[in-house]
């Protein structure tokens, strides 16, 4: 799907601005300064999820889920391929490893940070299109190949699907994941 010029530059200023709200907050909590870019960004309606790249779609990965209503709805997710997810807890639990046994904490962690990414994405859009964000849950955590997710979960033909893909990049240290996020009205 093609957006206007106009209209993906916009939204590529909301996604940078969101980012950098996300970036400031893991920069305290990782007491370590955090970079996030999103370089690329891909609009998709169901129809054509057969573009999402094979690699990216059909691998088992970290995913979590924010839900939002109001006047503006959907669901924002944090895509991290499995290794991306495990360097991305080391950092957080101060450079250990976690064991099997431990996968609580290895979860807490993920969903933390996909919360403050994905609320600092939301927060940004839809201040700047001044509608109302209401979080319809927590944020939730599972293990699931990206394009089961939205095949199974997206019934509305005509949602709008943002794929931005990420890199944070903190000293010595460089993570890969995407947002998606999934709205139901038209944005512009």
């Amino acid at each position: 799907m093609q957006l206007p010029a106009k209209d993906r530059e916009k939204l590529q200023k909301m996604l940078r601005i969101g980012a950098e709200q996300a970036a400031s907050t893991l920069n305290a909590m990782l007491r370590s300064p955090v970079e996030l870019s999103m370089p690329e960004i891909s609009l998709l309606r169901r129809h054509e999820l057969t573009k999402l790249d094979i690699e990216e779609g059909e691998q088992t990965s970290s995913i979590v889920s924010l839900g939002f209503k109001s006047n503006l709805s959907g669901t924002a997710l944090l895509v991290l391929p499995q290794e991306s997810a495990t360097r991305l807890v080391e950092i957080l639990v101060g450079g250990r490893s976690i064991n099997t046994a431990e996968k609580v904490i290895h979860i807490a962690a993920i969903t933390e940070v996909g919360n403050i990414l994905l609320s600092g994405l939301l927060g940004a859009v839809a201040n700047e299109l001044h509608r109302n964000l209401v979080y319809t849950s927590t944020p939730t955590y599972v293990e699931d190949r990206l394009l089961h997710l939205l095949q199974r979960d997206l019934a509305d033909p005509e949602a709008l699907l943002v794929l931005a893909h990420a890199q944070m990049q903190t000293p010595g240290l460089q993570i890969q994941g995407t947002a998606v996020l999934l709205f139901h009205e038209v944005l512009f």
